[in-house]
């Protein structure tokens, strides 16, 4: 999928490299690509396996490259472990704690209140999937005589009901084949901290 959106957006892949979970020692594909000069490097693996990617890079002297990952970039924890290395990086998430609006901001407020700590995008997909299914367990109508078969159909047609849903991710619509399209936002990790990208 990266590849493919890479080169739909006119971007060179220089090379492909693999790494396993649980790997330790990536300087056989860094090596590689130091080599080949590239610009940017897109990791797409776990978080140890990000953490480990992007200080061995940096200690390689692969100094000048642009970091680009997926969701293990948007841990707190992957931030912290990689420390400086991870200064610059980019990612796509579907929730930030920065976004600013009213549902994000409330969310936020409450988590902090009761867990003492800063909510994650997990924390945030879940709130939402939660209330997602509470308004589909509400709209299926349920009722007490209702067969264990009946009541999986009711809930099933409810959850296919909902075509959108505002919550802490924003605006969030269904397409016909009932996958999530959120707004999102880009973020940056500055001064080891995420940020929205401007």
């Amino acid at each position: 999928a990266y590849q493919d959106a890479l080169k739909a957006n006119g971007i060179q892949v220089a090379t492909v490299e693999t790494v396993r979970t649980g790997d330790v020692d990536f300087s056989p594909q860094l090596t590689k690509i130091k080599s080949l000069g590239v610009d940017a490097l897109v990791i797409s693996s776990q978080g140890q396996e990000a953490v480990g990617l992007m200080t061995q890079a940096r200690k390689l002297g692969l100094d000048k490259v642009h970091f680009l990952g997926g969701n293990a970039f948007n841990s707190a924890g992957v931030v912290k472990e990689a420390g400086q290395a991870m200064e610059g990086a980019l990612s796509a998430t579907p929730w930030s704690l920065g976004m600013t609006h009213p549902k994000n901001v409330e969310f936020v407020k409450q988590y902090r209140e009761r867990f003492k700590s800063d909510p994650d995008w997990l924390a945030a997909q879940t709130y939402d999937a939660m209330y997602i299914i509470k308004q589909a367990l509400l709209n299926a109508k349920i009722g007490k005589s209702d067969s264990v078969a009946t009541a999986r159909t009711k809930l099933r047609d409810a959850l296919a009901g909902i075509k959108s849903y505002d919550g802490v991710l924003g605006k969030i619509e269904f397409t016909r084949d009932r996958d999530p399209v959120v707004p999102g936002a880009i973020i940056r990790v500055e001064n080891g901290k995420h940020t929205i990208a401007k």
